[in-house]
Parts: C-alpha cells; structure tokens; sequence
C-alpha cells in the first residue's frame, strides 16, 4: 500500500470516528414548537421507533471504532469480529422494524410523500448493513496483506496483488457508506418532522 493511500485511510478512518462522536452528540430533544402528544398510540409508536434508532446509534459507534482499529492496523482479529457482529445488529434490527406497527406514523407524513417510514428505515438498515460488510472485506484485506504500508518498488507480484485487493475494497467500503448515508438521510428527512411534533429527538444520518 503507497504512503499516500495509507495516509489517506488513516485520515477517513479517524473522521468517521469523529463523525459518529459528533453525530451521536447530536441526538437531541426537539425543542419548541407545538408538540402533538394526543395521540397517544402514535406517541407509542414513534417510541419504539426512537429505541430502534438507539441501537443503530449503538452499532454506528462500534463500527467507527472498529474502522479505527483497522486504519491503525492494530488488534485486527477484534476488528473483523466487531464489523462482523455490527452487520448482524443491523440485519437484527431490520427483523425488529418489521414488527413494528407504524400506521399511525405514516398518517403524519407530509402529503407529497411517496414513501412509507418502514421502507425508508428497511432500506437504510440494510444499506448499513451493506456497510458493515463491505467495511469488513477490507479488514480481512488489510489482515491478509500484513498491513504493509511501503511502496511496490520491489515486491512481489503476490504482495503487489494484495495491495490492490486493500486498496480496492477500501474504495468499496466508501461507496457502500456513502449510499447508506444517503438512505439515512432521506429516512430522516421524514422522520424529523414527525418525531418534532410529538415532541422525540431529532437525529442526524451519522449517528445511526
């Protein structure tokens, strides 16, 4: 792997911890306003929706640490379980959502809507899903390739090979994290405005 690479995953790597730090400490209550707390049933199920998001933010954290751990190429045996383990969170929590009765939610959405909130939440759980996966493979390429961070002057056509399989699924990894923010946020974008008016937090696409 060049030098310049290397520098380049140790700079994403330390942001995404970063982000989630901060996105996390953006989780809020959504203050002012005229809160709706008359339904009562929708209050109820806006609830369980805000505690599957709390356990998104709880897997968000543990994969930032996890990337943490292979960006700096240290204890990657812990790395891989911990992207292995967040990946399944995510698929857990996608069965939860489908449990999940949403009903009175939707009625809440803005009329020009064309998606639900289970759709929305199904497809960014599964997006992180995808993440976690595609953040994984480059752990076991970086794992497999002994983290050597020195140029290909001189290597062998196998360690050359390996170098491009790390850099290939880091590239990957970015793809996949870009679109799960992005299903996060058009989530969001839905979610917000229902969870301010009955008077839940509000959250912001990198901290779940």
């Amino acid at each position: 792997m060049s030098a310049t690479l290397a520098a380049t995953i140790a700079a994403v790597g330390l942001a995404a911890v970063g982000l989630a730090a901060v996105g996390f400490a953006a989780v809020r209550l959504a203050g002012g306003g005229a809160h709706d707390h008359r339904d009562a049933v929708a209050v109820l199920q806006a609830v369980a929706v805000d505690r599957l998001l709390v356990a998104g933010a709880d897997s968000r954290v543990r994969l930032a640490s996890a990337v943490d751990l292979v960006t700096r190429c240290v204890r990657l045996d812990v790395a891989v379980a911990e992207l292995a383990a967040t990946g399944q969170e995510r698929l857990a929590q996608r069965r939860r959502l489908e449990f999940l009765d949403l009903s009175r939610l939707d009625r809440r959405l803005p009329g020009g809507s064309r998606r639900g909130l289970r759709d929305l939440l199904r497809d960014a759980l599964l997006r992180s899903a995808d993440t976690d996966a595609a953040f994984l493979g480059w752990a076991r390429a970086r794992q497999a390739n002994g983290c050597d961070s020195g140029g290909v002057v001189g290597v062998s056509d196998e360690a050359f090979a390996r170098a491009r399989r790390v850099e290939s699924t880091y590239r990957d990894a970015m793809r996949a994290a870009d679109t799960s923010t992005a299903a996060k946020r058009a989530f969001l974008d839905q979610w917000n405005l229902v969870a301010s008016r009955l008077g839940l937090r509000v959250w912001t696409e990198f901290a779940i």
